[in-house]
């Protein structure tokens, strides 16, 4: 009797949470036969707050249609773009031959934003905020998008020149919560003091500091404000610089001391500049037909054993151009791409290699 009671409990449970028709259908579900299938019906379950045909507006996936599981996959990703489920699983059943029944099985968020309270903020409206985290009042309360809101936070202010600013998520972090608050620490504005380099022996300070796009913008004006993802994407700047110039295996990392009061920086690029590569033989030159090899392999301003140069290698490319263009009259568009090649197995050894590209001119 009392085993009895206990299914029947559970069933019961599982038929008012919208579940056992889910776990029914998975358990009917067949694989899906080879050839055109198409939906005979699209079935939502498990919404309570979003009715099934404001569900089903959002979905490609429609009776008529031919079944695509990638399309599905599709749908599912819009839903939850939505940030109004917590998770959502498919399948499909036959329904006859050559047809199937879709089912989308989603749970809600429980509850919606009644509140968003930005504590601590003084250089940012709230309305501002909002915008950032993308979290505002009445929308369906999501853990996940509220936890996100203060990286995003975060990175705002490391924009506006504040770099050592926090973010703590006080509320909203459970899906039992209808508030959400933000606890922001926003920190001092801070300046560049100083520029320095260790490592380097290829060129100057002066030089390097050339290489810096943004140097002028917060370094050579008194006062400067310091802007974190700037001064970082430089790092990639003079890993272009260095290889530039054949430094393959350079590795270039960017320190930041603060000063007592944290209102000054002082940036050191750490520079390991490796060995400088050199070419093992002259160029080899794909693509140019009925042109003496000799004479464009005589055109290349690097020679075997030079160092690899990118400005020079560029030359080169745009004179082995000219002369097909001369040699051709104007017949062909000529375009030639140099392109390095770095042999694995020789250290610091370098070849290059021109494919010209010739197509009927357009005149």
């Amino acid at each position: 009797m009392l085993k009895r009671w206990l299914v029947g409990g559970i069933w019961a449970l599982l038929s008012s949470a919208g579940i056992l028709s889910c776990v029914w259908n998975v358990k009917a579900e067949q694989p899906a036969k080879p050839g055109k299938v198409l939906i005979s019906e699209v079935i939502i379950h498990g919404n309570q707050l979003m009715s099934a045909e404001q569900i089903k507006v959002r979905l490609r996936t429609q009776a008529g249609n031919e079944y695509n599981p990638a399309v599905v996959d599709e749908d599912v990703r819009e839903l939850y773009n939505t940030n109004q489920f917590g998770n959502i699983t498919t399948f499909h059943q036959e329904d006859g031959a050559g047809k199937a029944r879709i089912y989308f099985c989603v749970r809600e968020m429980p509850n919606t934003v009644q509140k968003v309270t930005f504590l601590g903020a003084k250089h940012i409206k709230p309305e501002e905020l909002q915008n950032i985290t993308g979290v505002q009042p009445g929308m369906p309360l999501n853990p996940i998008l509220n936890r996100h809101g203060c990286q995003r936070i975060i990175d705002k202010y490391a924009e506006m020149g504040r770099p050592f600013s926090d973010c703590q998520l006080i509320k909203g972090g459970d899906r039992s919560d209808t508030e959400v608050v933000y606890q922001i620490t926003e920190g001092k504005k801070v300046k560049v003091h100083d520029i320095r380099f260790t490592g380097n022996s290829f060129v100057s300070r002066t030089q390097l500091m050339t290489q810096l796009r943004s140097s002028a913008n917060w370094f050579h004006q008194p006062g400067c404000t310091y802007h974190k993802q700037l001064v970082e994407s430089e790092i990639g700047e003079l890993y272009k610089y260095y290889r530039s110039f054949g430094y393959q295996d350079v590795v270039i990392s960017l320190e930041t001391q603060r000063s007592a009061d944290s209102r000054e920086v002082t940036l050191i690029f750490h520079i390991q500049e490796g060995g400088r590569y050199k070419l093992q033989g002259m160029p080899v030159i794909y693509g140019a037909k009925d042109i003496p090899y000799d004479q464009m392999t005589a055109l290349s301003i690097l020679k075997p054993g030079d160092y690899f140069d990118q400005s020079k290698i560029s030359a080169s490319a745009r004179a082995i151009a000219d002369y097909i263009r001369s040699i051709r009259q104007g017949a062909a568009d000529v375009r030639v791409d140099p392109v390095p090649v770095w042999l694995l197995d020789r250290p610091e050894i370098c070849n290059v290699r021109y494919e010209v590209i010739e197509q009927p001119s357009r005149d």
